[in-house]
Order: C-alpha cells, then sequence, then structure tokens
C-alpha cells in the first residue's frame, strides 16, 4: 500500500510526527524518512542485552528501519504516553510490542529548526511477557 504524505513538516513537530505515525501504519518508509535531517543519528539501546547501536546519516537509518519495521508484528503495539513539544522540538514516547518481542521501551527524537529529526534515542527492553 502507498501513501502520499501530504503535509509539510514545516509546519511544526506535531504535524511531522502525525505524518511519521501514519506513514508507520501504513509501512511506508519512505514517508517514515521524511522526518529525518540527512545527518540524523540514531541510537538504540537493548537494556536486556546491555547493546547499544548507534546509526549515522538517513541511508544507515533507513536500512535500520527497512529491517525493524517490515518485520514488527505491531498486533498489540501500544502507546501509554506520547508527547509532542513544540516549545522544546521534541517527541517522547512510551511504548511497548510484546508480539515482537518488545516489553518496554521509549523513543526521543529531537527536532532542528526545520522540523526534521536531529537525533533520536530509542531504549528498548526485550523478552517474554510473564502471565
Amino acid at each position: 500500500m502507498s501513501s502520499t504524505n501530504t503535509c509539510s513538516t514545516d509546519n511544526g513537530v506535531e504535524v511531522a510526527w502525525r505524518n511519521h505515525v501514519a506513514a508507520f501504519e501504513t509501512r511506508n518508509i519512505s514517508d517514515m524518512m521524511e522526518i529525518y535531517d540527512e545527518n540524523c543519528v540514531l541510537t538504540i539501546y537493548n537494556q536486556t542485552s546491555g547493546e547499544k547501536e548507534v546509526f549515522e546519516g538517513s541511508a544507515d537509518i533507513r536500512e535500520d528501519m527497512c529491517k525493524r519495521v517490515l518485520i514488527t508484528d505491531d498486533s498489540d503495539i501500544e502507546f501509554p504516553l506520547s508527547e509532542v513539544s513544540e516549545k522544546n522540538k521534541m517527541v517522547f514516547v512510551v511504548w511497548r510490542n510484546v508480539a515482537s518481542g518488545i516489553l518496554d521501551a521509549t523513543t526521543t527524537m529531537v527536532f532542528n529548526d526545520k522540523f526534521k529529526v536531529s537525533s533520536q534515542y530509542l531504549v528498548i527492553r526485550m523478552g517474554e511477557e510473564i502471565v
């Protein structure tokens, strides 16, 4: 399924974030990448393994996103907290996706003056939910 990103990221953090979420829901990687600055840095820390990965530049981030997003089972994804700050130019999200083995996660996106993501931090805790 293809979607067209109808809103410009020049309209603020909220607009850029909504476009990103809409693209995620349709698995449209090209539209998801619209909010990233070409020099963006993505840092992922896995609390379970203690591993830290750093992806520099939009090409590396796109490659990682293709691997993660396209294989994710989002049938139970939850977002108990999502905060957008125009003043601080950032988005903070608490989420989980147990079907994909993500028990808890936070994502923080920091935007530049062009409302493109300049840095993103993702902290995840992997495992199986114990019922």
